[in-house]
């Protein structure tokens, strides 16, 4: 192409950062002046249905100092309706030399960068407190005639273990058990997926869905094995116990971070060792701990009898679980809030209640959640005072105000 061109490209969405296109992107950082980065959801092309992406950019102009600014453009499933009457979607401006980083000139732009980074360089990862990863895997077609690899029925040499990841199960749940067959001779790769004596965080490889809300986390008070449907985890810190690492992996921080930090349908192991945790002491957790064992004491009391209000009982505690993770992170306030507002207007996973945010719509104010959340805040809210009014009101009571006002108008 002659200098000035223009080019657009359609491509798959992994050329922005798969390391044996590296040479590639490196010519393109190097020889072209990027206009755009626009990454497309799922679906959108009749032969492609894995995600795409849009580049442009013009040939031979880029300054020496790639000062030029890049718009990094995302579309959302949600946001796909008003791409295609618009071309609107969430915009991002990044210097090209930002990009021009070697060795893998990685063309990707996480969202919330800043609070990444922030977190990044201040806290400890999820990998140093926590041992684990993929489970086992079996041989495809060199399994040996006859060989059974897991099934519902009981058969001889197996044992009970998790095979499938059910998008029901819910978080205080576990998956459908299945008799698994541990025998060298169909085993492809048994990573982590060997059952263990002690317990273990079980979470789904698959995401969970489109949205911020990728993980879901269980807890294996068993420790049985697992297939490569699931990444297994053991507490490898006196720190931290197995309910308040539930609380962590299923909180909007974590959440957020591997949505933001992966481009993949995947939760891929290495994305949740690098989850940044809160220092903490042994004492620090301790609410955190009690806050899960009552929710989990709440949802086992509404599977066995139907209780009255226990949905909006359980969408508090989760709430509380939530509000006490994030105040273990100890964000600036304004972090904690865009954090939170990924959330807003999707309904969570692994609940059988609606949870759809955190904050009322249009609500701007940079307040952390335990502090929104706290009764003195609530009792604060114009809500609160008009449902208070409401309830006290009586004819004496207006009767009184009225004179009162008529005897402050007359001085």
């Amino acid at each position: 192409m002659a200098r000035g061109a223009v080019f657009g490209v359609v491509l798959p969405l992994g050329f922005l950062h798969r390391r044996n296109l590296a040479g590639l992107r490196k010519v393109i950082l190097n020889d072209w002046e990027l206009l755009q980065i626009c990454t497309l959801p799922e679906n959108l092309f009749h032969f492609a249905r894995h995600r795409s992406v849009l580049l442009f950019g013009r040939k031979g102009t880029v300054h020496a100092t790639g000062d030029n600014k890049v718009l990094f453009r995302r579309v959302s499933v949600e946001g796909l309706q008003r791409f295609r009457e618009t071309y609107e979607g969430q915009d991002e401006y990044i210097l090209q030399s930002k990009l021009n980083r070697g060795p893998v000139y990685d063309l990707r732009v996480r969202e919330l960068n800043d609070v990444w980074d922030y977190c990044e360089s201040n806290l400890p990862r999820f990998g140093s407190i926590c041992k684990g990863g993929q489970g086992l895997s079996y041989k495809g077609r060199d399994l040996p005639k006859g060989a059974k690899t897991f099934c519902k029925e009981e058969f001889r040499g197996a044992v009970k273990g998790y095979a499938l990841s059910d998008p029901n199960t819910l978080l205080h749940g576990l998956p459908d058990e299945y008799w698994m067959n541990l025998a060298p001779e169909v085993i492809d790769r048994y990573r982590w997926g060997r059952g263990t004596v002690s317990p273990r965080l079980l979470v789904n490889y698959v995401r969970v869905g489109g949205t911020p809300w990728r993980i879901k986390a269980l807890m294996d008070c068993h420790g049985r094995p697992v297939t490569s449907a699931f990444l297994a985890f053991q507490v490898h810190s006196h720190n931290w116990q197995l309910s308040s690492l539930w609380a962590i992996l299923n909180s909007p921080y974590a959440n957020a971070y591997a949505y933001c930090n992966s481009m993949e349908r995947h939760n891929l192991s290495g994305t949740i060792r690098k989850i940044p945790v809160p220092t903490c002491t042994r004492a620090a957790t301790q609410r955190l701990e009690e806050l899960v064992a009552e929710y989990f004491a709440l949802m086992e009391k509404k599977d066995s009898v139907l209780q009255g209000d226990v949905p909006s009982q359980a969408k508090r505690l989760l709430l509380g679980i939530d509000a006490e993770v994030m105040r273990l992170y100890d964000l600036p306030p304004r972090m904690e809030k865009r954090v939170l507002d990924l959330f807003h207007g999707f309904q969570r996973k692994g609940v059988d209640f609606p949870f759809t945010g955190y904050y009322p719509t249009g609500f701007e104010s940079a307040i952390p959640l335990y502090e929104y959340l706290s009764e003195e805040y609530q009792r604060s809210t114009v809500d609160f005072v008009r449902q208070w009014v409401d309830e006290t009101r009586s004819p004496e009571l207006v009767k009184a105000l009225r004179a009162a006002t008529e005897s402050f108008t007359e001085d």
